[in-house]
């Protein structure tokens, strides 16, 4: 029964999925009207117009992105795109570029196209435009076409911790599955500000939206959700024990899916949000775990206390518990998390148990 004492002020989260899965433009735009209902829950600094922040992740909008991209993109799958925030200066961005696409070929990828996303900071507070990077889709391939999928984001995920690592280029996602549209903005300010969002030729499947409301950390343009795994409405309240237990961990990290795994540490990222810390440790274990199957099956998945879990059992081969199971602690905290891997969405709530339909 709903309780009104049982209310707290958190981020606001929110999921449109089409049940027929064909990509629609009414998923986008049902998704960013969600965004904009939510703006009383997200925050904003002295500045009204400078927000805590606001975003979109949706399923790969293929149309949109074979319309725009200047290059032959290979079928849907087999090619991986993201949007990096780059150095507003011109000379700085290309170096970063030059480097990035060096790590790619040393991951045996092809760098298809860097595409620049039009933005219209028009309306955005000091304090958001002092700190904005420049925006750039970068889209990557196997240069043999073998590598799709799961396979695919596991060479990518190479190339993008290696290109945080060591050039220092944050990726709000970059995967053959996703892509995430966020920044330090208001609800109102997503759609206005990334033009794309407009076009009649963005068009998905399922899209998950948030709207920040910062607690631990201050507000920037990279902490902006949802991140590239999922939306967290709450807060972690044992998040430093957890980080702690997951780096005294990490050394010990073997897979044969992900190789050698040493250019990827640490894993975590000092200095983020509890919610980012999440979403770092999910995608990895996607990555050292999941196959496609399991991530495009329909199912329902239920995770209770300390190792418990259930899934559909008309749905074989796609039982998630394995995969979360690898070096997971126990997080109590009062939160709603909408994940969105790759062609799922989970959701889940309260303190000790969650429960969600994945569609």
């Amino acid at each position: 029964m709903y309780d009104p004492s049982s209310e707290h002020d958190a981020c606001g989260v929110g999921m449109v999925t089409t049940l027929n899965g064909k990509p629609e433009r009414k998923i986008v735009d049902d998704a960013i009207e969600v965004l904009v209902n939510l703006n009383h829950r997200g925050a904003v600094g002295a500045e009204e117009n400078t927000g805590d922040g606001a975003g979109i992740l949706m399923a790969m909008p293929d149309e949109f992105m074979r319309a725009t991209i200047d290059a032959d993109l290979p079928e849907v799958g087999h090619y991986a795109a993201g949007i990096a925030f780059l150095d507003r200066d011109i000379a700085a961005s290309g170096r970063q570029e030059q480097a990035i696409a060096t790590i790619a070929k040393e991951e045996g990828l092809d760098v298809l196209a860097w595409r620049t996303v039009p933005t219209d900071p028009n309306g955005l507070g000091l304090q958001a435009l002092a700190s904005m990077p420049a925006f750039k889709t970068l889209v990557l391939a196997d240069p043999e076409g073998h590598l799709a999928g799961i396979e695919l984001d596991r060479r990518v995920y190479h190339v993008r911790k290696r290109a945080e690592h060591e050039v220092g280029v944050y990726f709000a996602s970059l995967s053959s599955r996703t892509i995430t549209y966020k920044g330090m903005l208001t609800t109102m300010q997503l759609k206005p500000f990334f033009p794309d969002l407009s076009d009649e030729r963005m068009k998905t499947t399922v899209a998950t939206v948030h709207s920040r409301f910062s607690t631990n950390t201050f507000p920037s343009w990279p902490l902006a959700q949802p991140f590239r795994m999922l939306a967290h409405n709450g807060e972690i309240n044992t998040i430093q024990g957890n980080r702690n237990w997951f780096t005294a961990r990490q050394g010990r990290l073997k897979s044969d899916l992900l190789g050698d795994m040493a250019d990827l540490l640490p894993i975590l990222t000092p200095g983020y949000s509890d919610s980012g810390t999440f979403d770092e440790v999910l995608e990895l274990l996607i990555d050292l775990n999941a196959t496609d199957e399991q991530l495009d099956s329909p199912m329902l998945f239920c995770s209770g206390r300390q190792g418990t879990a259930s899934y559909s059992p008309d749905v074989p081969g796609t039982d998630l518990k394995p995969l979360f199971d690898t070096i997971l602690d126990y997080i109590p905290a009062p939160s709603m998390d909408l994940d969105k891997p790759f062609q799922m969405l989970v959701s889940s709530i309260d303190y000790n148990e969650y429960v969600g339909r994945i569609a």
